[in-house]
């Protein structure tokens, strides 16, 4: 997190908390939700700078690529954009 200036673990979390109720939502499993905060992690671990802005898309497109990992099922972005919007 030194990298990004943006962020905060404040912040984090608030998205965090947001993406386990948007797992919920379609119906994910504990293991494909901490798969997704692994992932984002790890994204957050090598990228240079991630404005604030973007913190919601990256996490909910962590969230799709851990459900696709985990089950290799067709999930679609709407199924994440409806609860989103």
């Amino acid at each position: 997190m030194q990298r990004h200036t943006q962020l905060s673990w404040k912040k984090r979390a608030f998205v965090l908390d947001w993406a386990m109720q948007l797992a919920s939502e379609i119906k994910c499993t504990r293991e494909t939700y901490a798969l997704s905060v692994s992932l984002l992690d790890r994204f957050l671990a090598v990228s240079e700078s991630l404005p604030t802005e973007k913190l919601q898309l990256t996490a909910a497109a962590c969230l799709l690529i851990a459900e696709k990992l985990e089950f290799n099922t067709r999930i679609f972005v709407s199924a994440i954009y409806d609860p989103i919007s």
